[in-house]
C-alpha cells in the first residue's frame, strides 16, 4: 500500500497487491490478489476477481466468482459465476447471478445471466439476456439475444436478435436470427437445424419448424408440422 486508502482485507493474500486504490473490500483467499489502482471493488469469497488490476466498481459474491475478469463495472454473484478464462477475459458491464452463469466469457460485453448456468457458454456474444436455468446455454457469439424461462433458446450458438419467452422456446435454433417465440416450446424446432424471422405465440405453435422462415403463427399448436414452409400466417 502506498496513497491508497478505505480498503478492507480479509483473509490470505486479499487485497495483496494494493497500491493507490480506495474503498476496496476483498473477504476470502486471493480476493482481488491482483489489485493496485482499482477504485470501488467488492469480492466476497474465495478468488473472487482475483485477476482485476486497475478497473473499477466490480463485485463478486461466491467461490471464484469473476476470477479471471480484468474490466469493470461487473456484478458476478454465484460459485464461478462469471469465471472467464485465465489472461483473456476483458469483459465489462456485465451481470451473472447463479451457478456457472456467464462462466466462459471473454470479450463480450453488457451481457445479463440469472440462473443455474444460464449463458454459461458465452465468451464473445454481446448484450445478451438470459433468465432461468439453462437458458442460452449454448450461445458463443450470438448478440442482443432475449431469453426468458427454463432452457429457452437452449441451443442457440451464433443467432442474434432474437427473443423467446417461456420454456423450451426457441429450443433447437442454433444460428437463426430475428425470431420472436411466446410460450411453452413456441418455436421450439428440429435438432440441427436453423430458422429466420419467425414469430409464433402459443404453446408449441410453429414447434415443428426445422428451416422455414417469416412465418406467423399464433394460438396453441397453430402451425406446428410446418417445418420448411415460409411466408404463411395462421391466427
Amino acid at each position: 500500500l502506498t496513497s491508497g486508502a478505505n480498503n478492507v482485507a480479509v483473509g490470505y493474500k486479499s487485497l495483496y497487491a494494493i497500491e493507490t486504490g480506495t474503498y476496496n473490500t476483498g473477504i476470502g483467499v486471493n480476493s482481488l490478489i491482483a489489485l493496485t489502482s482499482g477504485h470501488y471493488n467488492t469480492a466476497f469469497g474465495s478468488g473472487s476477481f482475483q485477476s482485476v488490476t486497475t478497473n473499477s466498481s466490480n463485485a463478486g459474491l461466491g467461490l471464484d466468482s469473476g476470477k479471471y475478469v480484468t474490466g469493470a463495472n461487473n456484478t458476478a454473484i454465484g460459485h464461478q459465476s462469471m469465471m472467464g478464462s485465465s489472461g483473456n477475459s476483458t469483459v465489462n458491464s456485465s451481470t451473472a447471478v447463479g451457478y456457472q452463469s456467464l462462466k466462459a466469457i471473454t470479450t463480450g460485453a453488457s451481457n445479463t445471466a440469472v440462473g443455474y448456468q444460464a449463458g454459461d457458454a458465452i465468451n464473445t456474444g454481446s448484450s445478451n439476456s438470459a433468465f432461468g436455468r439453462s437458458a442460452l446455454t449454448s450461445n458463443t457469439n450470438g448478440i442482443r439475444n432475449t431469453a426468458i424461462g427454463e432452457t429457452s433458446m437452449q441451443d442457440n450458438d451464433s443467432g442474434g436478435y432474437n427473443v423467446a419467452v417461456g420454456r423450451e422456446s426457441l429450443f433447437r435454433n442454433e444460428t437463426g436470427s430475428l425470431n420472436t417465440a411466446v410460450g411453452h416450446s413456441a418455436l421450439s424446432g428440429v435438432n440441427g437445424n436453423s430458422h429466420s424471422n419467425n414469430t409464433a405465440v402459443g404453446y408449441f405453435a410453429l414447434g415443428g419448424v426445422s428451416t422455414g422462415g417469416s412465418n406467423v403463427a399464433v394460438g396453441a399448436n397453430s402451425l406446428d408440422a410446418l417445418t420448411s414452409g415460409t411466408r404463411n400466417t395462421a391466427l
